[in-house]
């Protein structure tokens, strides 16, 4: 039986791209904002001058890479959604098992999804080329996105 066949079957319905582009950019918001907090004393320390903006952020980058990948790699994992997809009432599962992706899979689907942000979103755009709307961080977290029932 196809994965088609089984999310019939199932009566499982993929999210939409509306509710998927909603819950990144609460995550994202969400992400920034944790951040801010984190750092705010550097943050306030730094002098306004750009040279000395971008030496800062230059600093504290991996930092924030770090931050977004175990938030999305261990929700996902957890829970099959982060906070955002969580209220958008979507989820992510694995496409084998139709539960939520393993550790090994929800590591390997944030972390091709971060890499995806710094190529301009460019491996996003498969969802409009694939049968299941799968962006790059789907196809290889061998995952999709669907509706929570």
């Amino acid at each position: 039986m196809n994965l088609e066949e089984i999310l019939y079957r199932e009566k499982i319905e993929l999210a939409t791209l509306t509710s998927r582009v909603i819950a990144f950019l609460i995550d994202k918001l969400l992400l920034s904002f944790v951040f801010t907090l984190i750092y705010w004393d550097s943050f306030s320390s730094v002098e306004r001058s750009y040279v000395q903006i971008v030496g800062f952020l230059n600093q504290v980058i991996w930092q924030y890479l770090l931050l977004s990948f175990a938030y999305e790699a261990i929700f996902t994992f957890l829970y099959g959604a982060t906070l955002g997809k969580i209220v958008c009432k979507i989820k992510v599962i694995s496409t084998s098992l139709l539960d939520r992706p393993s550790i090994a899979f929800a590591c390997i689907r944030s972390m091709v999804k971060i890499l995806g942000e710094y190529l301009a979103y460019a491996p996003f755009f498969l969802v409009f080329f694939t049968p299941f709307q799968q962006a790059l961080h789907d196809l290889l977290g061998k995952s999709i996105v669907i509706k929570n029932a």
